[in-house]
């Protein structure tokens, strides 16, 4: 019970926290529920679902990675060190909704490719929940968090692609050549 009304609270305040509008109009709104994903929700969430993850076919791995990158996110804003912050919260919101992913995996494996058996003989019954848990959890983790780098990846794509832009646009209003950022081979040309 307690692993379930922690994780509501870490999927209610994962959401407030990448909630762009809250975040720039009301960041002490920002900050609090920041306190309560990580201190409500997160952290208590994941040991008491270290008890879980011992019976679980998705085990302990589960259950570390969504700590591990909200207490690294944590970090790095104490560290003031905002961009990585936001990265690393990026990773935890994809970990925490995983969560609700593998859940709707397994309902849809239901549905076509591995239905509940039709015994009641309690081995067959673990057997097969394992196996509809184990094939949920790991698609379940994997797709959020590659659709959360691809998302960061495309993000500082599109920032350097704007930077080039106005570097260019002020170029061409004073007439001067201009210089992108340092690369492998030295200084290049926009």
């Amino acid at each position: 019970m307690t692993h379930i009304l922690c994780g509501t609270v870490a999927i209610v305040t994962c959401c407030l926290q990448v909630w762009p509008a809250l975040r720039h109009k009301h960041p002490k709104a920002h900050r609090i529920s920041g306190r309560l994903y990580v201190a409500a929700g997160v952290l208590p969430g994941s040991l008491a679902g270290l008890a879980v993850a011992y019976a679980s076919p998705s085990g302990l791995s589960m259950q570390m990675s969504t700590a591990t990158t909200a207490v690294v996110g944590l970090r790095m804003i104490r560290q003031g060190r905002i961009a990585d912050h936001r990265r690393w919260m990026v990773r935890s919101f994809a970990l925490t909704m995983s969560i609700v992913l593998s859940r709707v995996l397994g309902v849809l494996y239901d549905h076509t490719i591995l239905p509940p058996p039709l015994t009641q003989d309690i081995p067959t019954l673990i057997a097969w929940g394992q196996q509809r848990a184990g094939l949920a959890s790991w698609p379940g983790w994997i797709l959020p968090l590659l659709i959360a780098e691809w998302w960061l990846i495309e993000r500082e794509a599109s920032a350097r692609h704007r930077a080039r832009q106005a570097r260019r646009k002020q170029a061409a209003q004073t007439g001067a050549t201009p210089q992108g950022p340092p690369s492998a081979g030295g200084w290049r040309g926009s």
